[in-house]
């Protein structure tokens, strides 16, 4: 019997050594000569479970056919099978229960659109737990389970499945996510990482309240209206938590320059621009030395291919553009507070974060016309225009046309606003009769207004104007 058990280890260490070279269908006869000699061989079942699902993976990726679960989840039977035997003689076998877990994490994430496949996630989970109930290496465990939950969350579309969030306290997979990342932090109470994943969880977990008016359930118009501003107090609460994960994340790893922008972001969703502002000047310096980096990392092995995108990173990074519509809320606020001047200042810090930030052109106009700066209120009306086609546009266009004695251009704005507004109106009556929206649409404040400018401004075209009309 010894004898016996010795030539199975023995086969079994020729398949290993198969195995480095990655000869997968060799190693499997090695491995499956070792079970018949010694059934009760563990290791070997798991290696068998390993072969054949390095196996099958090659299959799949050299067909050209689209696989549903059911056949992807057949093919992998004999690898299920190998694991499970592994774990019925050696219960304590976490490596064989990692890999089922690996395996149902893998059916779940590459067969979207399939009705079974939060299933698949599910037995993944359970299966990370088993194997850290076993080596307890809970830290590994809770991050894959978080992965799976960030993934869920992220793509999947069945409502039921995802999201049964709302305000009493069922929140199903988002509370999860949170919670798992509260549990990882247990276990790693330094690890950076674990507070931004736990940052974000908080900040996903709010946003089905402000992007899908079907989760919004039976509150108000006005509380309706606060969760779409980020506003609603319960709203604001989990932000606070968000912050403070985020506040943890850059504590621990200083340089964190991911956690500083999505810190900025949570700062944004609150209304805390200056704090926004700062944090998004952190994320580009932390971000633009990481990209620098590995700029240099890539030159040294010949990489020049994608140096260019490293620096072209340095330039025209998302969080530029994020740095530049934060600028852009801290105007519209000064400007609300009759702050022109601070606003113009905001409007033009975002030009400069991203120079192709033209949505704030037009708020600029307007800041520079209120303070009578009229002759560069027109350059960014001109700005504007190719974005900008609204009725307030036009109307506001030709009053610094008038204000500046360019009358004939005023009158081509107002009536382009009068134009417009009534095809607006017109559109407004036209989507009533097809859908019965009860509120009409009202004419603008400025809509009895426009009619005298108009004719003040003609009235006061200039002479030489007059004369070569009528010489014409």
């Amino acid at each position: 019997m010894n004898n016996i058990v010795h030539r199975a280890e023995q086969i079994y260490r020729d398949g290993l050594i198969l195995m480095e070279y990655k000869y997968y269908a060799n190693a499997l006869s090695y491995f499956e000569q070792a079970t018949d000699l010694n059934p009760d061989f563990a290791q070997a079942w798991f290696q068998i479970g390993h072969c054949r699902s390095e196996l099958v993976q090659r299959q799949i990726e050299n067909t050209e056919e689209y696989l549903y679960t059911e056949e992807v989840f057949e093919r992998y039977q004999g690898t299920i099978e190998a694991y499970r035997k592994a774990i019925e003689l050696q219960p304590d076998y976490a490596d064989a229960r990692s890999s089922l877990a690996e395996l149902f994490d893998y059916f779940g994430e590459s067969q979207w659109g399939e009705l079974e496949f939060p299933s698949d996630y599910m037995r993944a989970i359970e299966w990370y737990k088993q194997a850290a109930e076993i080596d307890h290496d809970w830290a590994a465990a809770y991050h894959q389970i978080g992965q799976i939950y960030t993934l869920l969350m992220e793509n999947c579309d069945d409502y039921e499945i995802r999201d049964q969030i709302n305000f009493d306290g069922t929140l199903g997979i988002a509370e999860a996510r949170i919670k798992t990342y509260q549990q990882l932090i247990k276990v790693q109470p330094d690890s950076a990482e674990a507070y931004y994943e736990l940052g974000e969880a908080y900040t996903r977990w709010i946003n089905p309240f402000i992007t899908l008016e079907e989760n919004y359930g039976d509150e108000t118009r006005d509380e309706i209206e606060a969760m779409k501003q980020g506003k609603h107090p319960r709203i604001q609460e989990v932000l606070k938590k968000a912050i403070e994960a985020y506040r943890t994340a850059v504590r621990i790893k200083p340089n964190y320059a991911a956690a500083y922008n999505e810190l900025a972001k949570a700062y944004q969703w609150t209304g805390w621009f200056e704090e926004a502002i700062q944090a998004f000047k952190q994320a580009i310096v932390f971000g633009n030395i990481y990209r620098m980096d590995k700029a240099r990392g890539r030159l040294q092995h010949l990489d020049v291919e994608n140096v260019y995108w490293d620096f072209y990173d340095l330039r025209e990074g998302t969080v530029h553009r994020n740095l530049a519509e934060t600028y852009h809320d801290l105007g519209k606020q000064n400007f609300a507070d009759g702050n022109y001047i601070q606003a113009i200042e905001c409007y033009h810090s975002a030009i400069v974060a991203d120079s192709h930030y033209d949505a704030v052109y037009y708020d600029l106009a307007v800041a520079n016309d209120e303070v009578g700066r009229y002759e560069l209120a027109l350059l960014w009306y001109e700005r504007a225009r190719h974005t900008y086609e609204y009725p307030d546009f036009h109307y506001r266009l030709g009053k610094a046309l008038h204000r500046i004695g360019r009358y004939q251009d005023a009158v081509k704005a107002y009536q382009k606003a009068i134009d417009r507004q009534t095809t607006v109106i017109k559109e407004y009556d036209r989507q009533a009769s097809l859908f019965y929206m009860p509120e009409p649409l009202e004419y603008p404040e400025w809509w009895d207004d426009i009619f005298q400018d108009k004719e003040l401004a003609r009235c006061h075209e200039p002479l030489q104007d007059a004369e070569n009309s009528e010489t014409q």
